[in-house]
């Protein structure tokens, strides 16, 4: 496996990192990944229709953290 600063992302593009029902672990370092730029993107999360008469959803998350400067900062 390529390490992330290898890979070459194409700065014209928009990338989305999904996050999906994985372990907490998975999630957490994916987060850490998309949020140190690593890899540079957003975060997209899909969820099914209720009554699955409909299509489901795409929701983009924004990770913009610096309403949790106090927090950080402890």
């Amino acid at each position: 496996m390529r390490s992330p600063r290898a890979i070459r992302f194409d700065d014209a593009e928009d990338y989305l990192i999904h996050i999906t029902t994985g372990t907490h672990v998975a999630q957490i370092c994916l987060f850490l990944l998309t949020e140190s730029r690593w890899l540079p993107g957003g975060w997209c999360s899909c969820s099914p229709d209720r009554d699955r008469s409909a299509p489901g959803s795409i929701k983009i998350i924004d990770l913009d953290l610096s309403r949790y400067d106090g927090i950080a900062s402890r």
